[in-house]
């Protein structure tokens, strides 16, 4: 009998540890800057936008995935959000401390939209 392959989201999720708020990506890096990064079959992409794919579905024409909690690591879909590039300039301008304003900012938008 062959064993089963993981599915890419099982490959996925099982390099994830999951804290009371962020859920960390363990395994490889970009190095530089410390993103996540994944290797499915169509080839290389950042965990936390992979994560958001997983989700939510495509990230729209335009948009980047950012980092509500300001932890380049987190793969925490609530903590991703699709914004445009000048907005995620100046959310990374705010910086950590600001993190949960972020995330109830974006809370907020979401209801809004809903």
């Amino acid at each position: 009998m062959q064993a089963t392959r993981p599915t890419e989201a099982e490959r996925f999720w099982a390099k994830v540890r999951k804290t009371d708020t962020c859920w960390i990506w363990t395994a490889a890096n970009n190095g530089r800057k410390g993103y996540g990064v994944f290797y499915p079959a169509a080839g290389k992409i950042y965990a936390h936008r992979w994560a958001y794919v997983d989700t939510y579905g495509e990230i729209p024409s335009g948009l980047v995935v950012d980092h509500l909690c300001c932890n380049v690591r987190c793969v925490n879909p609530d903590h991703l959000e699709a914004v445009t590039n000048r907005e995620n300039l100046m959310r990374a301008d705010i910086g950590p401390r600001n993190a949960a304003h972020n995330r109830e900012r974006a809370a907020r938008r979401r209801l809004a939209l809903a």
